[in-house]
């Protein structure tokens, strides 16, 4: 179980934690023994996002659960609950990763990985820009990537909010001369840092950045 947790929360969701038995006096009421993976929160607090409970015997007395073993009698099966808390887990991830523009996802766990947000102030290049944007959201799409165009008439300020508010781990930036030149502005949720890449390299970076 501790295995599992360390492949999702640390592999997956870049969150560190530590495992402990717990005390007797705190394990789970008629488990042998409870074991719990705690994360430390930006305040000083500690969050319990699962726990394991070594159940022993006791639960197949109590419910006259046997099985047939190897010599053909019957016996109690020793058993183990694993609880992982699905809504603490995601609480952690909010908490651990976000800032005070808002939500910070991971790019695996993101339900858009990527926003393309086309920029221009002449009606008709903004009509150019779209129809990229949306060729551009197709192909990462087909690639099994997350992505999605925003095609709404607000400033580039207020959509960059938006979508960082909402923990987006990447943004494109997909101006006229970006369309010229065939190139786009690469923007990161996490460390707000850009870079500027060849069209053709938008995938490929994004599985290296990520």
């Amino acid at each position: 179980d501790g295995e599992m947790m360390r492949a999702v929360m640390t592999g997956k969701f870049g969150v560190e934690f530590l495992q402990f038995e717990r005390p007797q006096w705190d394990k789970f009421a008629g488990a042998e023994s409870t074991f719990a993976y705690d994360t430390l929160m930006p305040d000083g607090k500690v969050l319990q996002f699962g726990s394991t409970h070594l159940l022993g015997q006791n639960f197949s007395k109590a419910f006259d659960t046997q099985y047939v073993d190897e010599k053909g009698g019957k016996s109690l099966p020793y058993t183990t609950c694993f609880g992982p808390g699905m809504s603490r887990m995601l609480a952690a991830v909010f908490i651990v990763h976000g800032d005070s523009k808002g939500l910070v996802f991971p790019y695996e766990l993101a339900p858009v990985q990527v926003v393309i947000i086309p920029i221009s102030r002449d009606p008709e290049e903004m009509k150019q820009l779209q129809a990229k944007a949306a060729e551009l959201k197709k192909s990462l799409r087909s690639k099994g990537v997350r992505a999605e165009v925003d095609f709404s008439d607000k400033t580039p300020g207020f959509k960059y909010n938006y979508w960082e508010m909402r923990g987006v781990p990447f943004r494109v930036e997909l101006g006229g001369r970006e369309l010229k030149e065939s190139k786009l502005t690469l923007a990161r949720r996490d460390n707000r840092e850009k870079v500027q890449i060849p069209e053709n390299e938008l995938h490929s970076k994004l599985l290296e950045l990520s």
